[in-house]
């Protein structure tokens, strides 16, 4: 399920998905035109906001699972796993992050 928010004049897909850190963490991913987001808890429930800029994004794909796909970036010196993404749509979330680093 994709949502669109406009804030600004500016539609950002919010999209529920996990992200895995040691553990899968469920929350929802915000996409703008300046960064990514991810909001949700910890692993002690507390509530966690992480921004990343596009500008330390790179190495962007899609991977192809055999449940659901997963989107991989490196972030920094570290990889950044996205998975258990709500969306039969991953390619095109994918398309829109490569369409925001290529600005």
């Amino acid at each position: 399920m994709v949502q669109l928010i406009i804030s600004g004049g500016w539609p950002s897909p919010l999209i529920k998905v996990s992200l895995y850190h040691p553990v899968s963490r469920p929350g929802l991913l915000i996409l703008t035109n300046k960064r990514l987001f991810f909001y949700g808890p910890d692993v002690s429930k507390n509530l966690i906001f992480e921004e990343y800029s596009f500008a330390k994004i790179s190495n962007l794909k899609e991977q192809k699972r055999l449940f659901s796909n997963q989107i991989v970036f490196m972030y920094d010196t570290e990889w950044k796993r996205i998975k258990h993404i709500q969306t039969n749509d991953v390619s095109g979330i994918v398309q829109q992050i490569k369409e925001q680093l290529s600005k």
